[in-house]
C-alpha cells in the first residue's frame, strides 16, 4: 500500500490548515470542531454544514482522525457517518444517541444499496492516486464516548479494507473478531448495506463509518502533501454527501 506524507505532525494541525484553506478559497458553508476541545492534537476533527446544531451525529462529516493499522499510527482523513442507538436502548442518559428518522444514516445505507458513492470512490483513488481505507467500528450502547472525552479507545469490534483501482473491490486488512465478522467476508463497497442490516442486536451498538485516505504524519519525507492537497485529493470529492 503506497502511502504518502501529510506536513502535519498532528489532526489539529491538519484540521485548521485545511479549513483556513478553504474558508480562504470556496467552501466557507462548513463549520470546524474537535470531538475534544480539552485535547485537541491527536482528537477526532469534524467538518460539517454549518446549518447543523451541536452535536452533530445526525450528518455526514469530513474528518481528520488518528488511525491504527498493524500497529502504526497514521492520520486518516475523508469521510464519516455514524449509526446511532435503537429505541430498544434504555434512554437514561442517552437521549441524544437514539437514532432518529432525520439521521444522514438511514440515507447512507440507501445509497450504497444503489451504488451512488461509486463515482466518489473512482474520483478518489483518480485524483489521491492512493488506496481508499475503510475502518468500521461497533461500539457497545453503554461505551459511546461522549464529546469533549477521550475518544482514543478500543471499540467492542473493528473490520477494516481498502479499495483499489481498477475493480473496487474490497481488500481486507484487518479482520473483524466478534459483532462484525461477518464483514470479514464482504468482497464488495455495495455489499456493505447487506451487512449493516444483518447486525445482531444493532440497537445496542453505534457504529462508525470511515472512508478515506491514510497519511504519514510529518517526517523527513522530501514530498509532502499540504492543505491544498489533502483538501483537493482526500476530502473534496465526498463534499456533495456532507449533508
Amino acid at each position: 500500500m503506497t502511502i504518502s506524507t501529510a506536513k502535519f505532525k498532528t489532526n489539529n494541525e491538519a484540521a485548521h490548515a485545511v479549513y483556513d484553506y478553504i474558508s480562504k478559497s470556496e467552501k466557507p458553508g462548513l463549520s470546524l470542531r474537535p470531538f475534544n476541545r480539552f485535547s485537541t492534537d491527536y482528537s477526532p476533527w469534524w467538518l460539517f454544514p454549518k446549518s447543523e446544531k451541536w452535536p452533530v451525529y445526525s450528518c455526514s462529516k469530513l474528518f481528520f482522525e488518528k488511525i491504527v493499522i498493524q500497529n502504526k499510527h497514521y492520520l486518516f482523513a475523508g469521510f464519516y457517518v455514524e449509526k446511532g442507538l435503537g429505541n430498544a436502548v434504555p434512554k437514561d442518559g442517552k437521549k441524544n444517541l437514539i437514532m432518529k428518522p432525520n439521521w444522514y444514516w438511514h440515507e447512507f445505507l440507501r445509497k450504497l444499496k444503489d451504488g451512488s458513492y461509486k463515482d466518489t470512490i473512482t474520483e478518489a483513488l483518480m485524483v489521491s492516486k492512493c488506496p481508499i481505507v475503510i475502518s468500521i467500528d461497533a461500539i457497545e450502547f453503554n461505551k459511546v464516548k461522549q464529546f469533549d472525552s477521550e475518544a482514543n479507545y478500543t471499540p467492542y469490534d473493528n473490520v477494516k479494507f481498502s479499495i483499489g483501482r481498477p475493480s473496487l473491490k474490497l481488500k481486507l486488512i484487518e479482520p473483524a473478531k466478534k459483532i462484525l465478522s461477518d464483514f470479514n467476508n464482504c468482497g464488495s463497497f455495495q455489499r456493505l448495506s447487506d451487512y449493516f442490516d444483518d447486525i445482531h442486536g444493532q440497537d445496542f451498538f453505534w457504529i462508525d463509518f470511515h472512508i478515506g485516505v491514510i497519511l504519514n504524519y510529518d517526517s523527513q519525507a522530501q514530498t509532502k502533501w499540504g492543505a491544498s492537497d489533502i483538501w483537493h485529493k482526500v476530502l473534496e470529492p465526498w463534499l456533495q454527501w456532507i449533508k
